[in-house]
């Protein structure tokens, strides 16, 4: 099991069209930001309660890279190199060899073109074979179709649904609970070549 203490010591991850950076302060832009309050991009986050700001995401970001059970990283085009949103592996358990898989593409320019399917893909693949997972859970917004679509393509199967669990935003919605096995997940679509 790897220590993601800090992100110091994880490796930039290259899979189709993006590549996956160690998060650090440096991405704590105004365009990151200007995603979490974007009532476009936040509409399934739970950032959108409340305003954002560079002193905000700063300390998010601090609280993440300094988890030792978070695995954070950037998602950039793999071409031009642009921040284009961050996916982590949180809550990783060494003993039941599991975690738990977050994922944002904050660039509204980069939705449908497989951003988030590929940085997913990835880290999923990443954490089976070199951190040595067998299970990794995701779950999200029953009305997040985009993110429905994400996890089935990579393998995940619905294994729960939390019925009128949170306020999403055209009112009440069920939280879907994803699964993933190291059985399920097709290494081939989403080789994760580290760099």
């Amino acid at each position: 099991m790897i220590n993601c203490t800090t992100n110091i010591g994880l490796p930039n991850i290259k899979c189709g069209p993006i590549l996956l950076r160690p998060l650090t302060m440096e991405h704590a832009t105004e365009d990151y930001v200007g995603w979490l309050n974007d009532p476009k991009t936040n509409r399934y986050l739970e950032t959108r309660f409340r305003p954002q700001s560079l002193s905000t995401l700063r300390a998010f970001i601090e609280r993440q890279i300094e988890n030792p059970t978070v695995a954070f990283f950037a998602i950039h085009d793999g071409d031009n190199g642009r921040f284009l949103g961050s996916v982590k592996l949180s809550d990783i358990k060494e003993q039941h060899r599991s975690g738990v898989v977050g994922y944002f593409v904050g660039d509204q320019e980069s939705w449908g073109r497989g951003i988030g399917t590929n940085a997913v893909g990835a880290l999923c693949t990443f954490s089976m074979r070199q951190v040595g997972l067998k299970k990794i859970r995701a779950s999200c917004y029953s009305g997040n179709l985009g993110s429905i679509r994400v996890l089935q393509k990579i393998g995940f199967t619905q294994e729960g649904r939390q019925r009128y669990q949170v306020e999403g935003p055209c009112g009440r919605e069920d939280i879907l609970d994803f699964g993933l096995t190291e059985h399920e997940l097709n290494f081939e679509n989403f080789p994760a070549i580290i760099e």
